[in-house]
């Protein structure tokens, strides 16, 4: 995904609120301004997931996986793809 020249607009998530977070894993400044945020989040039993966004209605990206190291890896190479398009790496609240 090209995070700088996407088009597509995010998904306003609706309806029950965000699963619970296990992990903040980074947070980038886009060129624009923006502040991206990956985290790990708890989707169902012994399932996981990455989301990335803009805030929290704001879906990005997501994806399930079945670890935490799992999870770190995934939002490791999301992080990796931000970053070659000029995002800055911030302090992790």
């Amino acid at each position: 995904m090209d995070w700088t020249t996407s088009d597509r607009r995010p998904q306003v998530r609706s309806g029950p609120p965000l699963p619970d977070r296990v992990a903040l894993l980074w947070q980038l400044r886009a060129p624009g301004g923006k502040i991206l945020s990956c985290g790990l989040y708890k989707s169902r039993p012994r399932f996981l997931e990455v989301r990335c966004g803009y805030g929290g209605n704001e879906l990005i990206r997501s994806q399930t996986v079945t670890s935490h190291d799992a999870g770190e890896a995934v939002a490791a190479a999301w992080k990796l793809e931000a970053l070659n398009k000029r995002f800055v790496d911030l302090p992790v609240r």
